[in-house]
């Protein structure tokens, strides 16, 4: 690892036990940005009202993942054959006696049953949290975060022993609010944190200027146009989007008028889930409206509408994947897969391998913080850079996605900064600059850049065996903390030995991400039309998430059926270049995102590089015709 120059790190093994705490709430969520741990203000009055839910397991899983791997292989007899709802639960949903065991033992310890999910998988529960405390072998707790505060249980809530050999997880017990959001600005070196441009009116799709690129250019540099030009608009097929924030629908709409692309009219239906979402995340769900809307223009839009809180995402996800409306989803939400528990992570992808078995493509963003996930939380230099990657980009049964920088010139602050191909994203390009300008790099540009790297839970999945370019996790990883410490007048970095949490396993064979990359740096950025405002210089994977949902939708619309999940397909392409003449890949072989560089083939930081969209559906059409 690197680290920087003059700073004194010790090697320990975690974060403390009051820490450990308030990490593990929720499922073991921690808000990123949010710097030190938070006050424990002691329990919570045991009359309050709490909600909680109890994700089940799956029936033969093992059997489920060698299904899902078959509807995505030509030679098989369950080639794009998926399943409805009622099938999947005959087959593989909790059974109705082991949902009954669960929600019996709940009413018999004061807690109230407030709905079973069609699915058979979410239990969600009611009730004061005394009742809670003693059934789950916790206590929650107040904790105190700066000026917010949130309730969320001291210690990670266990089921009884009755119930244990069929829950998963237990989501909830919390209120506090996920302040994870993908879409990133521009830093200072810009000038300012985003471009207001008063009466914008472009008059092309494309506008061909970096910073103010539309779903045109996107359609343009990945070769989608010729989709289109073959009648492919997403007519017939419905795109998903799950998110944790509303929005304003005349936004959308007012971002494809503005830029003079046609689309369907009436198109958005908006799914509110535990009352709906607030605003605090609302760009990002404007922005993903937009560009996945945007790129399959007469597609059908369901936005599956959430609260910022982990049980409500897992919750969102799961109705998403029992109403079956959609052919594709995607989210640019997601957590720190360090600080995410096990069951949380189980708890998931559950329904993620739901979504896979009905025909479902997921694709999720892979983060902003290059290959320091972790540092987003943890900043440096007051922390050790760690290699970490984000959740559910991580998931086996999802595709991730992750960001570049185009070539070109872009100017920053008057300077001209020449990237002379395309490049994985990653804010180290503007080191010099930052230099010439006086600007500390750790407190403006790092860690800024399109996520990749390797789990740490996930194994690696059979679709990633054999590719050229595939790593283990990083060896010797330890989160390390430097504080200042005075003594005679002097101040020294002294190191603080904390405890045991999080753990990073030396070169584990993990779920290498991300996947497939687009243009995500808002040096060669977008515009996004909010509150009736335009914003230039906007970007992110976030970006780059829905704009490969729209793509994919115009991809099943070509070969009429649902792709299901992608990364076989992908990687079997990517591994027999001459399987189509076309290729469908553009290898990204030159940068790196802070800490994996890009190199002929698969990386870390580019995955399997950019699409050529044409050639890709092309490539979709002769694997079905196999």
């Amino acid at each position: 690892m690197n680290f920087p120059k003059n700073r004194l790190f010790l090697c320990t093994k975690g974060i403390g036990k009051a820490m450990q705490s308030a990490l593990l709430i929720s499922f073991g969520v921690f808000p990123s940005f949010v710097h030190a741990a938070p006050v424990d203000q002691g329990p919570v009055a045991a009359t309050n009202i709490q909600s909680a839910s109890l994700v089940l397991k799956l029936r033969n899983k093992p059997q489920l993942v060698d299904f899902v791997l078959s509807t995505t292989d030509p030679r098989s007899p369950n080639f794009h054959q998926y399943l409805s709802v009622s099938q999947f639960m005959a087959a593989y949903s909790p059974l109705p006696n082991q949902v009954n065991t669960v929600v019996s033992d709940l009413k018999a310890h004061g807690l109230s049953v407030t709905s079973v999910s069609a699915n058979n998988l979410v239990i969600k529960a009611s009730g004061k949290v005394g009742d809670f405390d003693k059934y789950f072998s916790t206590s929650v707790h107040l904790y105190k975060d700066g000026q917010n505060k949130f309730v969320a249980p001291s210690v990670p809530p266990v089921a009884p022993q009755k119930i244990r050999t069929v829950v998963d997880g237990i989501a909830g017990l919390s209120s506090q609010r996920l302040s994870i959001r993908k879409t990133i600005q521009r830093p200072a070196i810009f000038g300012t944190n985003s471009i207001v441009i008063p009466n914008l009116k472009p008059n092309s799709t494309a506008t061909g200027i970096p910073g103010q690129f539309t779903v045109g250019d996107t359609a343009a540099a990945y070769q989608v146009q010729p989709l289109y030009d073959s009648g492919l608009f997403g007519q017939g097929r419905t795109i998903g989007i799950v998110t944790l924030a509303t929005f304003d629908e005349a936004d959308a709409y007012a971002y494809w008028k503005g830029i003079g692309l046609p689309v369907k009219q009436g198109r958005i239906t908006m799914v509110d889930i535990d009352g709906g979402g607030d605003t605090g995340g609302q760009i990002e769900t404007t922005l993903n409206v937009q560009q996945a809307g945007g790129l399959a223009p007469q597609a059908d839009i369901v936005v599956y509408d959430g609260l910022p809180y982990p049980q409500s995402f897992l919750n969102t996800l799961n109705r998403a994947v029992i109403e079956n409306r959609v052919d594709t989803l995607s989210t640019g939400w997601g957590l720190p897969e360090t600080l995410t528990s096990p069951d949380f992570i189980k708890a998931f992808d559950s329904i993620l391998l739901e979504a896979a078995a009905q025909g479902i493509t997921v694709i999720t963003a892979s983060g902003d913080a290059g290959a320091f996930d972790l540092n987003n939380t943890f900043p440096t230099p007051t922390y050790s850079q760690v290699y970490s990657v984000d959740y559910p980009g991580t998931s086996p049964y999802v595709t991730c996605a992750g960001g570049l920088t185009l070539a070109g010139n872009q100017k920053f602050g008057g300077v001209t900064v020449t990237i002379p191909q395309d490049r994985p994203w990653g804010w180290n390009y503007l080191v010099g600059l930052s230099a010439s300008l006086n600007l500390d790099y750790y407190s403006t540009l790092f860690p800024v850049g399109g996520g990749g790297g390797v789990s740490i839970f996930e194994p690696l999945p059979i679709y990633q065996k054999g590719t050229s370019g595939i790593k283990p996790t990083q060896p010797s990883q330890f989160l390390r903390v430097a504080v200042p410490l005075n003594s005679g007048g002097l101040t020294y970095l002294d190191p603080l030995a904390i405890n045991d949490l999080p753990q990073f396993p030396d070169d584990f064979a993990g779920r290498n991400v991300p996947d497939i990359s687009l243009n995500a740096d808002p040096a060669t950025g977008f515009l996004v039309n909010f509150a009736g405002n335009w914003l230039a210089g906007e970007g992110g994977t976030s970006f780059v998430a829905p704009q490969l949902n729209g793509i994919a939708a115009l991809i099943g619309q070509s070969i009429g059926a649902r792709l299901g999940l992608l990364n076989p397909v992908l990687y079997r392409l990517a591994q027999k270049p001459n399987y189509h003449s076309k290729p469908p890949f553009n290898d990204i072989i030159s940068g790196d995102n802070l800490g994996y560089p890009a190199v002929p083939g698969y990386d870390q930081a580019s995955g399997l590089g950019s699409i050529n969209a044409a050639n890709l559906a092309a490539a979709f059409a002769d694997d079905s015709d196999r």
